[in-house]
């Protein structure tokens, strides 16, 4: 028993490392910075001054998460195989890294520590003489219908410069299922690669909430003015700026989908850990880091979706309600409660959506009709949306579906609901209780947004999903024990 209190202990290490250099290096800056000449009187922010301990604070929390667990392990007798794992989890959790924090923000920087871990799996796998198991075959099958279908438009509307630049990006969807599931990781290497996931996560909302702390100190604005749910909360004393800003020292900066990214490691382990555990104590520090990000980047969908996440899994860890049950019986009560809200307060769908968003759908309600076979062509939203809409935020609808419809006609908005259709029917068949919850935020961020022409972000939240789908054993020439799911 003390065994393996200590065991659980020396696990809580990185995390309790990470939360002191965080404290640390918040102090020491606090006592070296000078608040009279914190900022650059620019036209815009100079956050140079928070560059030296940011990258500090994730220099030395970056060590202590890769470091500390393979101190642990090397420790251990390890097999060949085991090593061959490790070596696969740390490359994905670089670049998993890398997704959130975007050191090398280009399309190889996102995609080249994943890939380099896919080719030594399918090494390893081939080198076995395993025949490739492409399962589950229904989320192959859906994604490369949508993308075949997507190329088939472009011999009836294509659109120059235009309509093959959006394919290449969207062919994105059906290469990253195919990669993962041609030989689908061992469950091993994906509890190991979620288990990184998780310090780096906790680090980088860390960060995050630092920044916040450091601008509020610098600029005299007070740390509780992000309560108040508005955008406008960041009034600076020369200037007005979006709480984003806040993400401009990172290179990836699009809240909406890293907080997807970031989310995921939290659903694999909640639906897995007891609340009343270390890890439920380490979980607890995850959930509130996500709470904060939510509120001071004024992520409303995410603030929703993060709310409703706590009461389905507090009401699962006091009920021992299987996780589907528990979700079916959110969704019926948010829907009843939310019509209710809607038929009392009109405007509240505006506040979670914003005003640009409902503009953009009344527009594209107006094409609703015309052309509804083959659509007006992929690309073709930007000039769709000028007659009505210029500026900021008018290059797409911010709707997939809409969008969809609109560019490819009914088939390619039938074959885009494929998609999350799919992923649903393996998350109900295998009893996957993150990969359900993950999809219910895919599918809201689908609603407001566009994923799939955006690779930087659709390779990350498509890996991210795919390496959810966890087989019942891992595969040795065996398929599993349906033969679609």
């Amino acid at each position: 028993m003390e065994r393996k209190k200590k065991e659980e202990w020396r696990l809580l290490l990185p995390y309790i490392l990470i939360v002191a250099s965080c404290a640390v290096v918040g102090f020491v800056y606090a006592l070296i910075a000078d608040r009279s000449d914190m900022w650059t009187m620019t036209s815009w922010l100079d956050f140079g001054r928070f560059q030296t301990p940011l990258y500090l604070f994730l220099l030395v929390g970056f060590s202590i998460s890769f470091i500390a667990p393979l101190r642990i392990a090397n420790n251990q007798p390890q097999s060949r195989e085991e090593v061959w794992d490790r070596g696969i989890m740390l490359l994905w959790a670089m670049g998993y890294a890398n997704l959130l924090v975007g050191f090398y923000h280009t399309f190889w920087g996102t995609t080249i520590f994943f890939l380099l871990g896919i080719f030594i799996h399918w090494g390893r796998e081939i080198a076995q003489r395993k025949r490739p198991a492409f399962s589950p075959r229904l989320v192959i099958i859906a994604t490369l219908l949508y993308v075949l279908y997507e190329a088939l438009t472009l011999l009836w509307n294509d659109i120059p410069g235009m309509s093959g630049r959006y394919f290449r990006r969207e062919l994105w969807l059906a290469i990253v299922p195919i990669a993962v599931f041609c030989y689908p990781p061992h469950r091993e290497v994906v509890r190991g690669f979620m288990e990184y996931a998780m310090r780096i996560t906790i680090l980088y909302l860390s960060a995050v909430v630092l920044l916040y702390l450091w601008l509020c100190t610098a600029s005299g604005i007070p740390i509780t003015s992000c309560f108040a749910l508005t955008k406008s909360y960041l009034l600076l004393p020369w200037r007005y700026s979006f709480p984003v800003t806040l993400l401009s020292l990172f290179g990836w900066q699009h809240y909406t989908y890293l907080s997807f990214i970031f989310t995921v490691p939290f659903l694999y382990h909640a639906v897995r850990a007891r609340l009343i555990s270390y890890q439920g104590i380490v979980l607890c520090l995850y959930y509130l880091l996500m709470l904060s990000f939510s509120i001071i980047l004024q992520s409303r969908i995410y603030l929703l979706f993060i709310g409703v996440l706590g009461v389905i899994l507090l009401v699962k860890s006091l009920t021992h309600i299987s996780i589907q049950r528990v979700v079916a019986i959110g969704l019926i009560t948010a829907a009843v409660g939310v019509t209710a809200l809607l038929i009392i307060s009109p405007n509240l769908l505006e506040y979670f959506t914003d005003s640009h968003r409902l503009e953009l759908l009344r527009i594209g309600a107006n094409y609703i009709g015309e052309h509804p076979w083959k659509g007006f062509g992929l690309g073709s939203s930007a000039s769709l949306i000028y007659p009505f809409k210029q500026g900021y935020n008018a290059g797409h609808f911010h709707n997939q579906w809409m969008q969809s419809y609109l560019e490819g006609g009914l088939l390619s908005m039938l074959f885009i609901t494929f998609v999350p259709a799919s992923f649903y029917a393996v998350a109900i068949r295998r009893r996957l209780g993150d990969l359900l919850l993950a999809m219910l935020f895919f599918t809201l961020i689908l609603l407001i947004e566009l994923v799939f022409i955006f690779p930087e972000y659709l390779i990350g939240m498509m890996l991210m999903l795919c390496f959810l789908v966890e087989s019942n054993k891992n595969v040795n020439n065996q398929h599993y024990n349906t033969k679609w799911l």
